[in-house]
């Protein structure tokens, strides 16, 4: 929609959905990730705005595993479970989030092979907040 209206805005021709689609194939999705840490190490420099208890930032961080695109490739990197029949499962994936629970913002998530563990995940989550934030 903010496409249409802003083609309308500038009097241009719109485009057509199969030609925004065909488009959008070729941005890298590495570019959200950039933004978002910028935004983020932007908010943190302004401590004005930072809501915290008692001068500390609170932070959660929950793991739980979950079943992405059944794809070869996604069973070879994130792995399957097999139950007591020894059936395999879809893929599966360990994701696991570290939350900033008063400023309401995610500060890093992490998506792991199936058999790591919560606490694995979360060393990851606290590393890559040291690394981005420090």
């Amino acid at each position: 929609m903010e496409l249409r209206n802003f083609f309308k805005l500038k009097d241009r021709e719109e485009i057509s959905k199969q030609a925004y689609f065909k488009a959008r194939q070729n941005l890298d999705p590495e570019v959200f990730t950039y933004l978002n840490d910028n935004y983020l190490n932007d908010f943190y420099k302004h401590p004005d705005e930072v809501k915290t208890w008692k001068g500390y930032i609170v932070l959660a961080i929950d793991g739980s595993k979950v079943e992405i695109p059944n794809s070869e490739e996604n069973r070879e990197k994130y792995g399957v479970l097999r139950n007591q029949n020894e059936t395999e499962s879809p893929a599966r994936a360990m994701i696991s989030g570290l939350f900033d629970v008063f400023n309401k913002f995610f500060l890093d998530l992490q998506i792991c092979n199936i058999h790591e563990s919560e606490l694995d995940a979360a060393e990851k989550n606290l590393e890559a907040i040291k690394r981005n934030y420090s």
